[in-house]
């Protein structure tokens, strides 16, 4: 399986940007793709500070949501009988995979490392 196709964290090293789409990089043969390690994974973002409270959406809507865009959402997760499992080759990172399910249907989670214990406990 491609690492891209995995669902795991890489990093992207040796990449050109797209000069007309920022949210475009072009990979080509001298691109490297790499386990990241969990130290790396951050995922960063810009927010602009509003006294707007962010839209809210349904499961439908998720094709629609932007990258680095905030929403709100509601509705129930669930894990039926699934438990944590480390990542193989990756002793520093353990995932929950469930479900949000809301009156319009349902979208696939993963939960990583610290946020498990929270989402279990009722605190996220």
């Amino acid at each position: 399986m491609k690492k891209a196709e995995s669902g795991a964290p890489c990093k992207i090293t040796k990449f050109n940007r797209d000069p007309k789409d920022d949210n475009v990089v072009w990979i080509n043969y001298h691109t490297n793709v790499d386990e990241a390690p969990e130290t790396m994974i951050d995922f960063p973002q810009d927010q602009v500070v509003t006294d707007q409270a962010p839209p809210s959406v349904t499961t439908k809507d998720v094709n629609t949501i932007k990258v680095f865009e905030t929403v709100s959402t509601r509705g129930i997760v669930m894990f039926a009988d699934n438990k944590p499992k480390p990542i193989p080759n990756k002793k520093h990172l353990t995932k929950l995979e469930g479900c949000l399910i809301d009156e319009t249907g349902s979208i696939p989670i993963t939960i990583w490392n610290k946020h498990i214990q929270l989402v279990q406990d009722g605190e996220l």
